[in-house]
C-alpha cells in the first residue's frame, strides 16, 4: 500500500479546509490522480474525471459513499470490486468502468 489509512484521512480533512478551485486539487497520499477534495459530493468528483461518469453517482451513494473522503477510507480490494460489481449491476460502460476502476485504486492508495 502506499498511504496509511490515517496520512488519506488527515489528507482528506485538510483537503476539504482548502478552499476549492475547480482547476487545481488536493492528492490522496501515494495517488498520482491529483483529482478530488475532502469532502466533495462524489457525483461532483466524478464530473471532474468526465462528465459522462455524473450518472453513477447513485450507486456510489447507495453504498454509503456520499463524498470523496469516504473514497479515501477504502482498505481493500474487496471494497472496491464491491463498488465494481454495483456499477456492473448498474450497467456501467466498460471504458467508465475502468476509469473508475483505476481512480479508486489511486484514491484507495491500493497497488494495482
Amino acid at each position: 500500500r502506499g498511504a496509511t489509512k490515517a496520512a488519506r484521512k488527515e489528507a482528506a480533512a485538510a483537503a476539504a479546509a482548502a478552499p476549492a478551485s475547480p482547476h487545481r486539487r488536493a492528492r490522496a497520499p501515494g495517488s498520482s490522480s491529483g483529482h478530488g477534495s475532502g469532502n466533495m459530493e462524489v457525483g461532483a468528483y466524478l464530473t471532474s474525471i468526465s462528465k459522462s461518469l455524473k450518472v453513477y453517482a447513485s450507486v456510489f451513494q447507495k453504498l454509503g459513499y456520499d463524498d470523496l473522503s469516504m473514497l479515501y477510507e477504502i482498505e481493500d480490494q474487496s471494497e472496491i470490486d464491491e463498488l465494481l460489481a454495483a456499477l456492473d449491476n448498474a450497467a456501467v460502460k466498460k471504458p467508465h468502468r475502468k476509469k473508475i476502476a483505476k481512480v479508486l485504486v489511486e484514491l484507495a492508495g491500493l497497488e494495482q
